[in-house]
């Protein structure tokens, strides 16, 4: 059975063509899932058949949907950890470029004068510390922003292929 769910009528055709074991695929317009219920149960469609004609196909769609969540999870662990390293390098990188540059007016201090030989040594301090934030700072962002665009793809992917399963399972009537 193929068609929109309009009145009681065509909802309990739905529901009994369901429930004996035929392969039904419908629509109904609604706003989200309840309003869906609530449709039917206003057309006078019994709660327990109406979750009995979706229980198949729900708890296939569960388990794909854990599965998926699972293995997203996996792929994902280390992620956080670059987004990590990739917010917190150039804070490093700033507090040795402080520290590099309160050395360098320790040694205009202890030196008496702003010679170059004094500051230099603060100076080299502080844009070594600047350089080794960035050269960690800069690739840990390219990898986490390639990482995750590549786990959304692919979760997009193991959604469709779940979707893919159930509709075959269900054009085969396994379901």
């Amino acid at each position: 059975m193929v068609g929109e769910v309009r009145d009681p009528e065509t909802a309990q055709i739905a529901v009994q063509s369901a429930l004996t074991g035929h392969l039904v695929f419908t629509t109904v317009h609604a706003n989200n899932v309840f309003d869906v219920i609530g449709r039917f149960l206003h057309m006078g469609v019994e709660p327990y058949n109406f979750v009995s004609a979706l229980n198949c196909v729900q708890a296939l769609r569960l388990v794909l949907d854990s599965e998926t969540n699972t293995e997203r999870e996996r792929l994902g662990s280390w992620i956080p950890t670059l987004a990590m390293i990739g917010s917190v390098s150039p804070l490093l990188g700033l507090l040795g470029t402080v520290l590099g540059i309160i050395e360098a007016f320790l040694g205009v201090a202890r030196g008496g004068s702003g010679n170059l030989a004094a500051i230099a040594p603060g100076v080299a301090e502080a844009l070594i510390a600047t350089a080794m934030a960035l050269a960690v700072a800069i690739p840990a962002y390219f990898g986490y922003n390639i990482f995750a665009a590549r786990l959304n793809r692919f979760d997009g992917e193991l959604d469709g292929f779940g979707t893919e399963v159930i509709a075959l399972m269900a054009r085969e009537g396994r379901l």
